[in-house]
């Protein structure tokens, strides 16, 4: 018999074997971090599992997939990439920053390494700064060529405005946009040759119309304003309205309701809606849902301040909201050809993960589903993804 040493360099595992091995612990970030330091052969690999995408919140609560990491972790993170181990940033394909403050001396240190990371990711492909960074250039000498960008409240600092046009221009690729509040007056405008073959946007009414004239985008999230017309027909971009395939409309403020949108979309095959509006009443304003003569999925999210309750199968187990829900739909599916399923937002504490209700054509009953097959499966562009 051949020495153990002996026999175990005579073994050769195929390298698919260990990439199904990291396959099957990505979900479990601990696994992977084990994984290695436990063989070189896992290295690679597990390395560029972890790294491929990067969430870093201060408020607790990811709103995006990926690896959480608070905003102390976050500099060590940096240091990481910065100086011990350059190498991993060749991994890092997606970055999503949300922190709330920046203001004092010692955040703008951390916004100063955060900007060394950037010019390191030359291969990162979609990059989200939900907030607003004290560093106008945070952007320069950055090598990367985006597919998804996002950037908020850009117009509340003009040089960090300037700075996010520049960056913008330079975004030749770029296929996604989040633009919350980009514009701060009505009838500014991105130069045509900005991101020519933008296909998904994101933003306010002022950043819509400032964005949508020419461009042939089919995936639109209105995300209206706290001071926003929310009674005005979408007149100057009633063309481009005309081209949408996939809306989702509303969030934090009040929505324009149903009734002034419904005209302008005729080829809509996706909608979205957020809670309700002031102008009329929910289930009157959802019985015009018939009346989009190409829609095949509609999506009920609750949104972040409705008084609501019916739609919810409450905590009571009453199922007021479930009966409700099943004369809306069956009245949609006997007067739509073309409406094929339905979802309504489940009422869940903040930090469970997030279910909706599915209503299907020839079903009695509704199924639970995930977020992701509710929203995410049917190409509706997520708040900051």
């Amino acid at each position: 018999m051949s020495p153990p040493d002996q026999l175990s360099s005579r073994i050769h595992i195929p390298q698919e074997i260990y990439d199904l091995i990291i396959y099957h612990a990505k979900p479990d970030l601990a696994s992977l971090y084990t994984l290695c330091l436990v063989s070189s052969t896992f290295l690679p690999q597990a390395q560029r599992t972890l790294y491929k995408d990067l969430n870093i919140s201060d408020d607790e609560f990811a709103l995006c997939s990926g690896w959480l990491i608070d905003a102390k972790r976050a500099r060590l993170l940096f240091r990481t990439l910065t100086n011990h181990n350059p190498s991993l940033c060749k991994y890092v394909r997606s970055l999503y920053h949300r922190l709330a403050s920046h203001q004092d001396t010692i955040d703008r240190l951390y916004w100063k390494l955060f900007q060394q990371t950037l010019q390191l990711l030359t291969h990162l492909k979609r990059l989200t700064i939900t907030c607003i960074n004290p560093l106008p250039d945070l952007y320069a000498e950055c090598s990367f060529h985006l597919e998804v960008f996002g950037s908020d409240r850009a117009c509340d600092e003009p040089a960090v405005h300037e700075a996010t046009l520049k960056h913008l221009a330079s975004q030749k690729k770029l296929r996604s946009l989040y633009a919350w509040r980009l514009f701060r007056e009505e009838g500014e405008k991105l130069p045509i040759w900005f991101c020519p073959d933008l296909e998904a946007l994101t933003g306010d009414r002022k950043t819509i119309e400032g964005i949508l004239p020419g461009r042939s985008v089919s995936r639109l999230t209105w995300i209206p304003d706290a001071d926003e017309d929310s009674l005005t027909p979408p007149l100057r971009i009633a063309t481009e309205f005309s081209n949408l395939r996939v809306l989702s409309l509303g969030g934090y403020y009040k929505r324009p309701c149903l009734r002034v949108v419904i005209p302008y979309l005729p080829s809509l095959e996706v909608l979205r809606l957020f809670g309700e509006t002031r102008e009329m009443n929910l289930l009157d304003e959802l019985a015009l849902i018939s009346g989009l003569s190409n829609l095949r999925v509609f999506i009920w999210t609750a949104g972040f301040a409705t008084s609501v309750k019916w739609l919810y199968f409450g905590n009571l187990g009453d199922k007021a909201g479930i009966e409700v829900q099943h004369k809306l739909v069956n009245d949609w599916f006997f007067k739509s050809r073309t409406l094929e399923m339905a979802y309504f937002h489940a009422h869940k504490p903040r930090l469970q993960a997030q279910a909706y209700f599915r209503w299907k054509r020839g079903e009695d009953e509704p199924t639970e589903v995930s977020y992701n097959e509710a929203v995410e499966s049917h190409d509706v562009v997520s708040w900051y993804s």
